[in-house]
């Protein structure tokens, strides 16, 4: 009881590596679709918050208590929309590029946990939020 504080802090492993880069929070809202609503410590370079709703919020996830899936991000490349993948060649690394710029572009990965609480007082009857 009392207020609580809350601190944070970089999470890193025992050899001092951050061990995470980014936290993104999204939510379904019945007005505006799948919404990203918070992104930590500040937006992921390279992609738009709405590519994150739509594959963090699963189809029919209001259906289900509990659900999570992977997302994987390979930032070598530039970000193409999903249907369009087939249309692109892979893409070589550009000889003026710095080892320091190519190393601050690494592949990222991530788990998503998505939790739906229901609630009859609300319009479409649950409320739906992931975070990844």
């Amino acid at each position: 009881s009392g207020n609580m504080t809350w601190h944070t802090k970089l999470l890193r492993s025992d050899n001092k590596k951050q061990l995470v880069d980014y936290v993104v929070l999204a939510e379904f809202d019945i007005d505006t679709g799948s919404t990203v609503r918070h992104q930590y410590p500040n937006n992921i370079p390279d992609y738009k918050a709405d590519w994150f709703a739509e594959f963090m919020l699963p189809e029919g996830a209001h259906n289900r208590d509990l659900d999570f899936n992977y997302i994987f991000l390979n930032r070598d490349a530039p970000h193409v929309d999903q249907h369009l993948w087939s249309k692109f060649e892979k893409y070589a690394q550009k000889p003026d590029d710095t080892l320091e710029e190519s190393e601050s572009k690494t592949f990222l990965y991530g788990i998503n946990l998505v939790k739906t609480r229901h609630d009859s007082s609300v319009r479409r009857g649950a409320i739906v939020k992931a975070m990844c």
